[in-house]
């Protein structure tokens, strides 16, 4: 019973989360990733899947990385998360992503969408014009990645923690007030246009 009905609340979310574009996600008053962040989550083990430590998923079978996935993920391990801007630049700036994206994101899917979360942040927070790219990424992301939801919620990288820094960073706030109905149902009946 409790796995189906996580499962329900989780499919609910991801249908939540894909219905509006992320400055609106971002924007919002509601708490809707910061519920996500909590170190907790990482210990759960949803329908028995190790999502946190799953070797594929944090990069750390592989022999010869392009990237030093295991530095970038670590720069967010428990205690050493407080500074993490300063620290990731190295990475997300690195030669390796700027001639090598497609390489990376075969190599590391979650490691790229990690780095691309940062530009995000990066661009919300001081150059908006490069803002857009790095939210259709992230936007496509959620919408098109089965398992969206959980890899927010309970993998080690830290997506949900990156996009709670864009919310709470953003220079344009969207103060939304959704109905329950409208959060689980989309617009409402006056709403023609969301952006």
């Amino acid at each position: 019973q409790g796995d189906t009905s996580a499962q329900v609340y989780a499919d609910t979310a991801r249908v939540g989360l894909t219905r509006f574009p992320l400055h609106i996600l971002a924007g919002s008053k509601w708490p809707l990733i910061a519920l996500l962040t909590s170190e907790k989550l990482r210990k759960v083990r949803p329908q028995g899947r190790n999502i946190a430590d799953d070797p594929r998923l944090n990069c750390a079978d592989i022999e010869e990385p392009a990237l030093n996935w295991r530095g970038f993920q670590g720069v967010f391990e428990e205690g050493k998360g407080k500074d993490w801007y300063d620290k990731t630049i190295r990475y997300v700036f690195s030669w390796q992503l700027a001639q090598l994206p497609e390489v990376l994101a075969e190599e590391c899917p979650l490691g790229v969408l990690t780095a691309t979360i940062i530009k995000g942040f990066t661009c919300a927070t001081s150059e908006s014009t490069c803002y857009a790219d790095q939210a259709q990424s992230i936007e496509r992301w959620l919408r098109e990645a089965p398992d969206a939801f959980e890899l927010l919620a309970h993998s080690r990288w830290p997506l949900a923690i990156v996009l709670n820094h864009l919310a709470r960073g953003t220079r344009h706030r969207f103060f939304l007030d959704f109905s329950e109905a409208e959060m689980a149902g989309g617009p409402s009946q006056d709403c023609t246009r969301w952006d």
